[in-house]
């Protein structure tokens, strides 16, 4: 039987390419699970889909409403990236860690719900003359 004549540079380079491949497989499937876990539980395993949709916006005059909703969109999307990162690394602190992002999230409604304070006439002249006092 007569085998092939195969030098040491063209294995190397045979075998690069076939690592290149299988790395390229193993991030497109990685990329996949972040697509499901993304749209059925609302968190990501690897952080691929961050990396490629991230978009500079420009800067807008926004309303004091919106920069709130948008503060808050962004705190939402931190602890939930929290949660995936403690996920792969810690798993046994997830049950506390969701816990407290729930918690936080019932204190965030509450103060939404609840209306301005409104401050009495009196109370405005208190804090008139304890600002003249501290003066």
């Amino acid at each position: 039987m007569n085998l092939p004549f195969v030098t040491r540079s063209h294995y190397e380079e045979m075998v690069g390419e076939l690592r290149r491949q299988l790395a390229e497989r193993e991030r497109e499937l990685y990329r996949l699970k972040d697509l499901i876990f993304k749209e059925h539980f609302g968190v990501q395993l690897h952080d691929t889909i961050a990396a490629e949709t991230v978009q500079v916006k420009p800067q807008e005059n926004l309303t004091p409403e919106e920069e709130a909703a948008e503060r808050l969109e962004a705190e939402r999307a931190a602890d939930r990236q929290r949660l995936a990162s403690i996920r792969r690394t810690k798993p046994s602190q997830l049950g506390t860690a969701m816990a407290d992002m729930l918690r936080k999230d019932m204190v965030r409604r509450a103060n939404a719900a609840r209306p301005a304070a409104v401050v009495s006439p009196a109370q405005e002249i208190f804090n008139q003359a304890k600002q003249e006092a501290l003066r």
